[in-house]
This record gives C-alpha cells, sequence and structure tokens, in this order.
C-alpha cells in the first residue's frame, strides 16, 4: 500500500455508525483504491499485458508476409540474398515472434527507462542474436542434422542482412486488427554548430499503436485485481456456489475451477450442504490484530533491526556486487553468479515490499475486529481471500493475528509448540 490508502481505510474504520454501512463502504474503497495500492508494481505487469496484445494483433499478418517471402525465395532462381537460406530455413511463426518480440521489447525498454527510440542497428542485433540461439538448440537437438550451417553467422553480413530484413519487414507489414501499421521508421537529426546533420534510423511506435497501447495499459490498470481487505461485517453464508462470503463484492466464486467443465459438472451434481457448513465456520471466527508482535515488528522496520523472519533491506544493494571470479572459471560461472544475484534480490524486495503491505493492514485495522471471507480451489482445500494478510501465511503473518474471543489451552494441549511433538491428545 501506499502511505494514503491506511489513513483513508482508518477513516471508514472509525465511522461510527451502523455495521452493515461501514462494511459497505470498506468493499467500496477496497475496489476505489485497488489501482493505487498496486500502484508502481503492477504498471509493469500492465505494460507487458499491452504490448503482448499489439503482438497478438500484428502477429498473422507479420507470419504471412515472412511465409510469401520464403515461397519468392524459393522460386527464384540463383540470385537470392545472401540471408536467403537462412529465412528459409526457419519456421515463419517463430520468425514473426522473434521480431515483434524483439521490437516491441526495445521501443518500450527504452521508451519507459530513457525516453529514446532504439536505433535500427540495435534491434537487427537482437533478432539476429534470437535467431541463432533458436538455430543452435534445433543444431543440439537434431544432433547436427538441423540442415543449417551451425557457424556463428549471427554476426556476420548473413546474419546482419537477415536481421535488417526482418525489421523492415514488420514496419511494412505488422498492424493492428484495424489495419494500422505497428510500427515507423525514423531518422533522427543532430546538431552540429548551427547545421544539422543526418543520424541514425529509429524505430518508433506509430501514433495509432501507441494509443491502441495507453488505452490497453489503463484497461489492464483499472482491472488489476483489487487487494482484498479482511471484512469488519460478519461475511456472507455460503449456500450455493456464488454470493458468499463478501456482501457487496459478488464476483468470487466459492471455488475456483479456471473454466474446467469437469470440475463445473461435478460440482453440480453434488450435495455440497458439510462444505457450506465448514467454510462458514471459518469465515464466522473472529480475529484481531496481535499489537504486541505489531509493535514489536513495527519497531524493528523503523529502526532496520535484523530479526529471525524479519527481511531487512540491510546488505540487499550488496547482491548486485558479483563475487570475484576464480581464474579457473568461465563466462558461464559469471552467467550464473548474475542470475542468482537477481533472484535474491527480487526475492529479498518481494518480501520487504510484503511486510510493508501487511503492516498497513495491520494498523488500520488495529482497534478492530475482522473477518475473513474465505473459498477453495480446485481440489477443495479452503483459503482465506485476502492474500496480504491471513491465518494461513507465513509464521510472521500467523503471528500478527489473533483470535477475538480467544480461550485458553488446556493443561494437555499444545503439545506440539513446546517441544511435545505430536503425542496422543486422549
Amino acid at each position: 500500500m501506499s502511505g494514503d490508502e491506511p489513513n483513508r481505510i482508518s477513516q471508514i474504520l472509525s465511522y461510527r455508525e451502523d455495521l452493515g454501512e461501514r462494511e459497505a463502504l470498506l468493499e467500496e474503497e477496497t475496489l476505489e483504491i485497488s489501482r493505487d495500492m498496486w500502484g508502481d508494481r503492477y504498471i509493469n505487469r500492465a505494460w507487458s499485458g499491452a504490448d503482448w496484445h499489439l503482438l497478438l494483433e500484428a502477429f498473422p499478418p507479420m507470419t504471412e508476409a515472412i511465409r510469401d517471402e520464403q515461397n519468392r525465395l524459393q522460386n527464384r532462381g540463383r540470385r537470392v540474398p545472401a540471408y536467403a537460406s537462412v529465412l528459409v530455413w526457419f519456421d515463419a511463426e517463430k520468425l514473426a515472434l522473434i521480431t515483434l518480440r524483439s521490437i516491441l521489447n526495445a521501443i518500450l525498454t527504452r521508451g519507459v527507462d530513457d525516453g529514446e527510440a532504439p536505433g535500427e542497428a540495435e534491434i537487427t542485433k537482437d533478432i539476429c542474436r534470437w535467431c541463432r540461439r533458436v538455430q543452435s538448440f534445433q543444431h543440439r537437438k537434431t544432433r547436427g542434422g538441423s540442415g543449417l550451417d551451425n557457424r556463428d553467422w549471427s554476426r556476420d553480413r548473413q546474419g546482419l542482412q537477415l536481421g535488417l530484413f526482418l525489421l523492415r519487414l514488420a514496419v511494412d507489414h505488422a498492424v493492428t486488427g484495424e489495419g494500422v501499421k505497428l510500427f515507423e521508421r525514423t531518422k533522427t537529426f543532430e546538431t552540429e554548430g548551427d547545421k544539422f546533420k543526418a543520424g541514425k534510423e529509429v524505430v518508433r511506435l506509430s501514433a495509432a499503436a501507441q494509443q491502441s497501447l495507453e488505452s490497453n495499459k489503463i484497461e489492464l490498470i483499472i482491472n488489476a485485481p483489487p487487494p482484498y481487505l479482511p471484512m469488519l461485517a460478519r461475511p456472507d453464508h455460503w449456500t450455493k456456489l456464488e454470493r458468499g462470503g463478501y456482501r457487496y463484492i459478488k464476483d468470487i466464486d466459492l471455488v475456483k475451477r479456471s473454466g474446467n467443465s469437469r470440475i463445473q459438472k461435478a460440482l453440480d451434481s453434488a450435495d455440497l450442504s458439510l462444505v457450506f457448513q465448514a467454510v462458514n465456520a471459518l469465515q464466522d471466527t473472529p480475529w484481531r490484530i496481535n499489537r504486541g508482535i505489531y509493535e514489536v515488528v513495527h519497531e524493528a522496520l523503523d529502526r532496520g533491526l535484523v530479526l529471525p523472519g524479519l527481511p531487512t533491506d540491510r546488505g540487499i544493494e550488496a547482491l548486485v556486487i558479483l563475487p570475484p571470479r576464480p581464474k579457473s572459471a568461465g563466462t558461464k560461472w559469471l552467467s550464473a553468479q548474475r542470475r542468482l544475484a537477481d533472484v535474491e534480490y527480487a526475492k529479498r524486495q518481494g518480501q520487504l515490499l510484503l511486510v510493508r503491505d501487511r503492516m498497513d493492514v495491520c494498523k488500520a485495522f488495529l482497534d478492530e475486529p475482522f473477518y475473513f471471507p474465505y473459498s477453495l480451489d480446485h481440489r477443495g482445500r479452503a483459503y482465506p481471500i485476502p492474500r496480504v494478510l491471513h491465518p494461513q501465511s507465513d509464521d510472521m503473518g500467523r503471528a500478527l493475528l489473533r483470535f477475538a474471543d480467544g480461550k485458553p489451552l488446556a493443561a494437555r494441549g499444545g503439545s506440539g509448540c513446546f517441544g511435545g511433538g505430536q503425542k496422543s491428545m486422549g
């Protein structure tokens, strides 16, 4: 969550009127602030989904253009371009995907990070590199029987001509569903004193494609999954496969079916009365924030203290610095170390974001009893719908919660928590 969302939620929670009205406001606010809470973390997913939408639109005409060119080269006489043998060898669909993906990646990466359009040479090399990877994999898979010379043609005249040809073919034939061109080539100009001189050729999204990309990105952000929160009021009981749990958010089914027709058929014919009772019992359990644990975690985060199970940003920047490479290690060792460092860095960042979101939810519900609505996965396992803070999360997530109507353990209870193992309770 960003800094404003906990305050907005707290204002609703402090609204001391009818409980049902407060619950309605909270669920309305949950949907309203979903874009703000996901914020920059969802924007990359939105960009990815939006440019994937463009790729899907341009893929069929690009594939057809490559296939036409392959047929033309096969029926041509002796005088063919240097890249002809490589172009004819590849599957048209693979080439179309490589080309479109390389162009879109270059445009969106440079456009978002640097604000500059990528040059033709940059995209050409990337297309060559991916074509070479595909060909090399096929060569190893067939043990040298791929039918194409395994030398590294991606860096010579043949490979560069192939990349440039595919790039310009995409500029001419990659179109959206409305027949509008996806890309355009322009020439940049540089100043030298009082004179202008021609610069490099760059590739940009056309104005229509840019507009389509923005509208799709906005739609994806608007439809981002809301960060479901606990409920103030007791959740609605499940009596059928839909319209339970949240009182006003009614687009969540009891069972996540993922469109599986066999699961749907089995559910429709099953007697689920015991399932409904079990899920409703889970939902009827009131919870509170464990204030003592919350204060300890809050202080540790503020002071940068290191506690077991609590992620910290201490030393996280050091993850981007690779250890010295042993003399006997080659380039593969360096690549492996880089991948390991990237994975660990992403893991630590994700853990930190989760902890901060949890603390925001705890702060908002610190003085309120609350409930968790539940749903089932396709295997029949029950899980709380809120995913940031819930009683089935990791150790810290569970420690931040306590029963609102707790009862002391009997003298013979809790043996597993004190090293007694799973002894008989009889």
